[in-house]
């Protein structure tokens, strides 16, 4: 379970992006972050994964604030999915996904038994059968963008952050993202939390929605009332 507990984020200690963020959120939740360029969606992001600090508060995730967290029991919680595009000639989608075992490998850094199940469990979830094989910069950007969720789901992290992971996409894989990540979270009890300015994608899969605007923060389970807080001046 995350938790945002008087949440104040900014870069300098007198310039706030946000102040005051409360929010818990429930196994199943799918999220969607909405908010303006600049208005700290992905410090938001980068914060929760303790890849910033607040200015003050904390973030708990199942009652642990994340900065007291290891890095590697970090990694095991929590999995990100970025906008970028994978520059990675060489490796196939087996092995991309294969790297969300990271965590959990010994010194050897050998893949183990259970390992590989949980591997190809996700490419057979993912429907990825078909690409196994393949190297990544041959894969359309959708097919990619479906690799790194399943690098994600291969991490078994109970969190799941994704900056505007259907930024580079067409209509029709913005819309099959969404519909799988609302999925997971379903299926597999996960919390997703979906950095976006896909407005209506977002609305019609997500059951969630945290909204910055002008430097407040509002979180809402009403696509209406999301809709209206985002329309407003």
């Amino acid at each position: 379970m995350l938790q945002l507990q008087q949440l104040t984020l900014g870069f300098e200690p007198t310039r706030h992006l946000i102040q005051d963020v409360q929010a818990t959120t429930t196994a199943g939740d799918c999220i969607a972050l909405f908010g303006l360029n600049g208005t700290g969606k992905s410090t938001l992001l980068r914060t929760i994964a303790a890849l910033q600090l607040p200015q003050s508060g904390h973030v708990l995730l199942n009652g642990t604030d994340v900065n007291a967290i290891g890095a590697k029991q970090r990694a095991s919680q929590i999995a990100m999915v970025l906008t970028d595009r994978i520059e990675a000639d060489y490796l196939n989608v087996r092995d991309a996904i294969a790297l969300g075992r990271i965590p959990f490998l010994d010194w050897t850094a050998s893949l183990k038994q259970e390992d590989n199940r949980i591997i190809s469990e996700v490419i057979a979830k993912l429907s990825l059968q078909p690409f196994e094989q393949r190297f990544i910069q041959s894969l359309s950007d959708g097919e990619r963008q479906r690799v790194m969720i399943g690098r994600a789901l291969a991490q078994e992290a109970g969190l799941i952050l994704m900056d505007e992971p259907t930024a580079f996409l067409d209509y029709r894989n913005k819309e099959a993202i969404f519909r799988l990540m609302k999925q997971i979270a379903e299926d597999m009890r996960k919390v997703v939390l979906i950095s976006t300015h896909d407005l209506e994608y977002a609305l019609q899969h997500c059951n969630r929605f945290w909204i910055i605007q002008q430097q407040q923060f509002f979180d809402t389970r009403d696509p209406a009332e999301a809709r209206k807080i985002l329309m407003a001046v």
